[in-house]
């Protein structure tokens, strides 16, 4: 039992370690920015108050009502209120990995190998993107482990891993996956994206059990009826936000934004997931080129050397990223407000993808009397094995010379407001006009 925990528990909890520290350090560094104060002036008010509030722009309340709780026991220093958005993250790192453990579950060759999880847990921790929106007083870091978790949920519901995940329990999680769902839209509307992910993912899960499993009709029929009334209860809890949602976002236009070409989209969405925002365009490019390059090159290795392929993991991942980037980019032609942390909610997938892609170990047959074209296969095995771990240790490394590039690089440091504002008044008077 001692062996278990420190083989599985203490590389996940040296990883929990980390991502504090990253977050943690230089978390008051930059001054409150124009948005960070947006959502500070927002939360001032009562909660009763904040989801009607003309401030609240496109916003639903949810994260302003929480952020409203947290600075009455808080405080109001910038270290505390952008620790908020550090619990979220940190929750995030931690059901990545639980969230890869669980999907290795569903290759076809079962592991004890903790390097999935691990190296999906480690690119969380690095990731830029994610350590700069942990150090914001915004919504992103959130919005970002609640779709998370609602996606977990939804996993353990279609493919329960014990015989104890019936009954009762599984009621539980059909409970757990309605409340984080409303949650999500409570808290972005974008999670609109998510739910058209997770329908069509269920939508393919049952053809599975109707064509390969042969599920009878009346079984279809439950979990089709099931299905329908999670949908109807997220949407029932979700009701009375619902007319006021639908004010703010038909009403929002802003005529001097064009939208964005496909090209653009795509380039500055997969910047802002891979790299971040906060590098130089050169070094960007090569990593952006690199993180999708090892995508292709370890999928292709997994679905080459596993037999049968492992097409349920990877099929939720890649629906999970592609299907709210395509509905964003819909979106976008009638509507346009390009921004890539819009869609944070569907990074997880590309951390998963990478961690398992390039994790998982290739199985290698241990037969003494194998057949020629086994042991060529063998051979073969044995050589992708290297050339997974030196895949891992260059996203590591890209990783990590973003994220300190978000640390140093100082042409993309928010504006020193607090500089400013001392300044003023230090230099200013009572008869003075500010512009």
């Amino acid at each position: 039992m001692a062996h278990a925990i420190r083989r599985y528990y203490l590389p996940a909890l040296l990883i929990l370690w980390l991502a504090l520290a990253l977050r943690l350090y230089r978390l008051d560094f930059q001054s409150i920015w124009w948005d960070e104060g947006h959502s500070i002036f927002v939360a001032s008010h009562p909660v009763t108050a904040i989801p009607t509030l003309p401030a609240m722009d496109v916003h639903p309340p949810a994260y302003f009502s929480l952020l409203h709780v947290w600075m009455a026991l808080a405080g109001r220093s910038e270290f505390a209120l952008r620790y908020l958005s550090v619990v979220f993250s940190l929750l995030t790192v931690a059901l990545l990995w639980r969230f890869a453990r669980l999907l290795t579950r569903s290759f076809p060759t079962p592991t004890n190998s903790i390097w999935p999880s691990t190296l999906t847990g480690l690119l969380a921790a690095l990731s830029p993107l994610y350590v700069a929106y942990a150090q914001e007083v915004r919504s992103y870091a959130m919005i970002t482990g609640l779709a998370l978790a609602s996606t977990f949920v939804l996993w353990r519901l279609l493919f329960p891993g014990h015989r104890r995940d019936t009954g009762r329990k599984r009621g539980g999680l059909l409970m757990l996956y309605i409340i984080l769902t409303a949650a999500c839209l409570y808290t972005h509307y974008f999670s609109i994206f998510l739910l058209l992910f997770q329908n069509l993912f269920w939508f393919i899960w049952l053809l599975r059990g109707k064509f390969i499993h042969h599920y009878k009709t009346k079984t279809m029929a439950v979990h089709a009826m099931l299905w329908v009334v999670s949908q109807m209860a997220v949407g029932l809890l979700f009701a009375p936000q619902l007319l006021l949602a639908a004010r703010q976002i038909t009403g929002y236009t802003n005529p001097n934004l064009a939208p964005p070409s496909l090209l653009d989209f795509i380039s500055r969405s997969w910047q802002a997931y891979t790299t971040g925002l906060t590098i130089d365009p050169s070094p960007a490019h090569w990593g952006m080129g690199l993180v999708a390059a090892v995508i292709g090159v370890s999928w292709a290795i997994q679905f080459t050397v596993n037999r049968p392929r492992p097409i349920l993991p990877f099929t939720l991942l890649l629906l999970w990223f592609s299907v709210p980037l395509a509905a964003y980019f819909i979106i976008l032609q009638r509507q346009p407000s390009f921004e890539p942390r819009y869609l944070m909610l569907i990074t997880p997938s590309l951390f998963l993808l990478l961690g398992l892609g390039c994790g998982y170990p290739i199985p290698i047959s241990q037969s003494p009397n194998s057949s020629p074209p086994v042991r060529i296969a063998q051979t073969t095995h044995y050589a992708l094995r290297p050339t997974l771990h030196i895949l891992s240790a260059l996203l590591l490394l890209t990783f990590t010379l973003s994220l300190l590039s978000y640390y140093t690089n100082e042409t993309y440091f928010k504006d020193d407001s607090a500089g400013v504002a001392k300044w003023l008044a230090q230099e200013t008077t009572a008869n003075d006009i500010v512009y």
